[in-house]
């Protein structure tokens, strides 16, 4: 493990970059002690500090240690270890595999900004809703028609289809400036409904596709 930086998420900027560690320590201060022939646990914590936010991270890490003897000599090694992230709470709910590329790329552009520009934010999930709709060769001029399109065709559900409309609703505030404004408060249901759009039509069908294959001998 190197012992002052690693690259990882970042769950208040939600980049992956750069932290330094800047502080550690242990559970009951336990350090690696060669008296322990027979391995040894130990639960480690880190302060971290993201190079692209400045802000903190705290991580815990269960270490576990073999004794691996040389010989004459003896030493504790780490066999294998374990990290969490106790602080900031994972946004991993907003983390979704198994999109196409493009539409990936857009969301995790949304991502990005949903601590920083609630405006942008929300303007970045309409966006996202026009690359599916182009990548679902959804036909109408505008976007309300194509979400209309999908809906019609059975691709998406009218609940979902729905919740597509409401984020393009509040888009069109953030987009062309109008007297009501986007707010943090928005920025939560809006990735709650973009992650269930995405969900309804790239996450879940895999996931049933798998489970079918997996178990597609059972009686």
């Amino acid at each position: 493990m190197d012992d002052t930086r690693k690259t990882i998420w970042c769950g208040h900027c939600g980049q992956q970059t750069v932290f330094i560690i800047r502080a550690k320590g242990s559970l009951h201060g336990s350090i690696p002690d060669d008296n322990y022939k027979d391995g040894q646990d130990i639960t480690e914590w880190r302060i971290l500090e993201c190079q692209q936010c400045k802000k903190p991270t705290l991580e815990e890490i269960a270490i576990s240690y073999q004794f691996v003897l040389d010989g004459v000599y003896g030493w504790m090694d780490a066999a294998s270890y374990k990290p969490t992230i106790l602080y900031p709470e994972p946004k991993t709910r907003f983390l979704l595999t198994n999109l196409p590329k493009a539409i990936e790329a857009e969301y995790r552009l949304v991502l990005k900004q949903q601590d920083f520009d609630p405006t942008a934010c929300v303007v970045m999930a309409g966006r996202t809703l026009d690359v599916v709709c182009t990548h679902e060769k959804a036909t109408g001029k505008k976007l309300w028609d194509k979400l209309n399109n999908l809906a019609e065709s059975g691709r998406i559900s009218k609940p979902i289809a729905d919740m597509a409309h409401q984020i393009r609703q509040i888009r069109n505030l953030g987009a062309h400036g109008l007297e009501d404004k986007v707010t943090e408060e928005d920025v939560p249901i809006i990735l709650e409904f973009l992650e269930v759009f995405l969900l309804y039509l790239y996450v879940i069908p895999e996931k049933i596709t798998l489970i079918q294959e997996k178990h597609k001998k059972t009686p």
